[in-house]
């Protein structure tokens, strides 16, 4: 029995030798994709377990399109393996899409012994132009057109025509090994934006367009400060708004460098601010009072812008504990004088003062230094912040002066000399204004105090003086004040 199993054994491996032994396959080079143009070479192989006579035939498929392109007579010997080169195919139109290469061995007869497909590869007529998307230009500029043109597999392409269309024209020039260059005037162009189609193609009907944007920029050639006055206050916004523009005149974008300059060349200010906006800078109450400049500046191009920041010599009064505080609320040196009144029972007293003030001190005025006791409406002058204050009072009901303190109680903290002064000064009410005034000058009521008392001396002396100066005895003094007494007899009676 066991011989009958290695009969049947062997007899079914000598049928199944052939066609174990049956061998066709295809190389093509390991590319995925092909323009037109290109070339493919195939190559095949084949192995029978039998010796043929016969024809292999290769052919290309491409999505339904089938071209038999190469057909050879072939001796094929039994267990030899046979290597076929098949000459190289140019592709063409017919063949883009989804291809392959097929080969079928047919023997004398006709009868087909093998066949076998390539792996699958793709045909293109699309090319790949890389080149600047964006080109910024200025009027009256050339521009420059480069870049390189390739295959779908990466390499560049050997030659080719290009067109370059732009306002309605169209522009040729070559493509050579992949690159290209080109001159493109665009002068006497307005600002905007301006499409450039570029399209290359070669003689197998390859072929890419891609789009360019020309942006023809603005060219800056002047600056506006503009300012909402020439003449400032001091303590006030100072507004500019800053305008850029281009060769024809209209306003452009465009980011400027702003500085501000006091007269004694200090800078105030530097920002950076875009065309139309606005620079706003607030002066302090004590600014110098002069030029000042506003300069904007982009690229080369420099506009300065003179203003005035006005002179202000003023002062602010407000009373406060018996004082009155003065304080310089200009931007210059106050040196000056100033009265300050007050009303007390039909009777009134100015305070004259010398104010040396710098901008921004203060000082204060004691009144309890200055006038008798009392309740007095101390009246001062009119100040810019006061004549502010009056303003904003309702206008349709009486109001009081916005200047006038009413019914402030004041002590007396005076020196002597003052009190004497003030004593001598307001002795009836046609001399109360005297008597004020001589009150609030110290050194002027000691003068005429002493003037006073030298006339007292001088006027009931003079006999005395006489007889000193003649050198005579002393008179009787017994009638030197008989005045008074005759005075005091006439009353008696």
């Amino acid at each position: 029995m066991k011989w009958l199993k290695a009969f049947v054994l062997n007899s079914l491996l000598l049928l199944l030798l052939p066609f174990a032994m049956a061998e066709i396959t295809i190389q093509v080079p390991e590319k995925e994709t092909y323009n037109l143009g290109d070339k493919i070479a195939a190559s095949v192989s084949l192995l029978e377990s039998q010796s043929y006579d016969g024809f292999l035939k290769v052919a290309i498929n491409c999505e339904g399109y089938v071209l038999q392109y190469y057909t050879t007579p072939l001796s094929l010997e039994a267990t030899f393996r046979t290597q076929v080169q098949v000459p190289e195919l140019t592709l063409f139109t017919s063949m883009k899409g989804l291809c392959s290469i097929n080969a079928e061995f047919e023997d004398i007869n006709g009868d087909k012994i093998s066949k076998a497909s390539s792996e699958s590869f793709f045909v293109t007529d699309e090319l790949n132009i890389s080149t600047s998307s964006i080109i910024r230009s200025l009027p009256y500029e050339k521009i420059t057109l480069k870049g390189t043109v390739g295959k779908m597999d990466g390499e560049n392409l050997k030659e080719g025509s290009l067109k370059i269309s732009f306002l309605n024209k169209d522009y040729g020039t070559n493509v050579d090994f992949g690159d290209f260059e080109y001159n493109l005037s665009v002068e006497d162009l307005d600002i905007g934006n301006y499409p450039i189609v570029i399209a290359v193609g070669d003689k197998y009907k390859n072929y890419a367009d891609t789009l360019v944007q020309l942006i023809v920029l603005p060219i800056a050639t002047r600056v506006e400060n503009r300012l909402e006055s020439e003449k400032v206050r001091p303590g006030s916004l100072l507004k500019a708004k800053i305008i850029l523009y281009d060769h024809k005149g209209r306003v452009m974008n465009g980011t400027l460098n702003v500085e501000l300059i006091d007269p004694n060349g200090k800078k105030l200010l530097k920002k950076y601010v875009s065309s139309l906006d606005s620079v706003n800078y607030e002066l302090t109450s004590d600014a110098l009072p002069g030029l000042y400049k506003i300069i904007s500046k982009i690229e080369d191009i420099n506009e300065e812008t003179g203003f005035e920041v006005e002179t202000v010599k003023q002062l602010s009064m407000h009373y406060e504990n018996e004082a009155v505080i003065v304080e310089n609320i200009g931007n210059v040196d106050y040196d000056d004088e100033t009265t300050i009144m007050l009303e007390s029972d039909n009777k009134k007293y100015l305070i004259n003062k010398k104010i040396e003030l710098k901008p921004g001190e203060t000082l204060s005025i004691e009144l309890s230094k200055e006038v008798p006791y009392g309740f007095y409406d101390i009246i001062l002058p009119q100040t810019q912040e006061i004549m502010q204050q009056s303003q904003e009072e309702n206008a349709t009901e009486p109001q009081e002066e916005a200047n006038v303190i009413k019914a402030v109680e004041i002590s007396d903290k005076r020196p002597v000399y003052k009190k004497i002064g003030s004593g001598l000064g307001i002795v009836t009410g046609s001399v109360v204004r005297a008597g004020g005034y001589i009150a609030s000058r110290p050194l002027l009521a000691s003068v005429i105090l002493i003037v006073i008392v030298l006339l007292i001396v001088g006027y009931y002396g003079r006999g005395f003086l006489m007889d000193r100066i003649k050198g005579r005895k002393s008179r009787d003094t017994s009638q030197l004040f008989k005045d008074f007494k005759y005075k005091e007899e006439k009353e008696e009676k």
